[in-house]
């Protein structure tokens, strides 16, 4: 196994970046959909979408000649119900890891990590079949929301140009979107599952955390190799624009760090795992997954390979240590980032 230590090639330390930054990634909270008012949103949904679907069966009549085929009217209620299926699923999920989260606190008080999330002890696994899964449903989603408006654009007689060329638009969005599903599947099918595995748990702020990466199958002809830890927090902003106000989940990044091996065409050599030891920072910058507002790490590999690059992103378990005093931070009282 091959490592990786706190400097880059030229022997250097490598220079985090401390700024608060707002980045672009997926949140991982759901902006404040859960409980049983959750359910409740959710079921109006999906029973809305289930009697749209029951009237375009003509198990439901109607008075009078339907305006679109049935097919169209299928999709639509095919679209509010799967919105509140997804809604359903939320919130349930949601509610079962609060009550996992109060139940851990109460048997491990002085252990909130383990409260805080369904940690694996021995490491986590890569997210590439995930993503995949995600993009592909997502496609469907979206190939059945376009659908009447693909048929209203191009096979009624009532699309005008300006929606013909909008809808062939997304309709290229939805392509783009199954090509990235096939692009994850081409990556695990070349590497396998990725995973990192700890050897400690958790890690504390202000102390090293050695991490041992890998893949199922082995990457060769390795160009360039990057590994990146982020800090990563989510807020919720309502913004008023014309009168309307709008809700969104927003991601910054409050540290990371970056250490990279630039070989060429020297290394071709196979390899399955790799060592990489990072020095946490002290500071505010506990990992907190049950709040509202999520703070926690992220661990990224990238190499660059000819063809399919290996990239796989894990979440890190980043606490700051329990005293009879209160928390540590990594030994130190005042966080160590910049808001600038």
């Amino acid at each position: 196994m091959a490592n990786f230590d706190l400097f880059n090639q030229e022997g250097e330390a490598p220079n985090p970046d401390t700024r608060r930054q707002r980045v672009m990634r997926t949140a991982r909270s759901t902006g404040g959909v859960g409980g049983w008012c959750g359910v409740l949103f959710g079921l109006v949904f999906a029973g809305a979408g289930t009697g749209i679907i029951l009237l375009a069966c003509d198990v439901i009549g109607v008075e009078g000649k339907k305006n679109a085929p049935d097919w169209v009217i299928g999709a639509v209620g095919g679209v509010f119900a799967l919105a509140g299926l997804w809604v359903i699923g939320l919130s349930i999920r949601s509610m079962i890891a609060q009550r996992r989260h109060r139940q851990m606190l109460l048997l491990h008080p002085e252990e909130n990590w383990l409260a805080d999330f369904a940690w694996d002890r021995q490491g986590a696994k890569g997210d590439t079949l995930k993503k995949a899964f995600g993009s592909f449903c997502m496609s469907l989603f979206l190939m059945i929301f376009l659908a009447p408006f693909n048929w209203w654009a191009f096979l009624s007689d009532d699309g005008p140009w300006p929606v013909k060329i909008g809808i062939g638009l997304l309709d290229l969005g939805l392509v783009a979107m199954i090509g990235g599903g096939v692009y994850y599947v081409l990556r695990w099918l070349k590497y396998g599952t990725s995973y990192v595995s700890f050897r400690t748990f958790p890690y504390f702020l202000g102390e090293e955390m050695p991490l041992v990466v890998g893949s199922t199958r082995p990457i060769s002809n390795i160009r360039k190799r990057t590994f990146t830890i982020r800090c990563i927090e989510e807020k919720q902003e309502t913004t008023r624009r014309k009168g309307k106000t709008q809700t969104q989940v927003v991601c910054y990044q409050l540290y990371a760090e970056t250490q990279t091996e630039d070989l060429g065409d020297q290394w071709s050599t196979l390899e399955t795992e790799k060592e990489v030891i990072f020095k946490l920072p002290a500071g505010d910058y506990e990992t907190n997954l049950s709040g509202k507002e999520p703070r926690y790490w992220v661990f990224e590999t990238h190499a660059e390979t000819p063809g399919i690059d290996h990239a796989a992103t894990f979440l890190i378990p980043v606490y700051a240590k329990a005293t009879s005093e209160g928390l540590v931070f990594g030994g130190e009282n005042d966080p160590n980032r910049s808001d600038s």
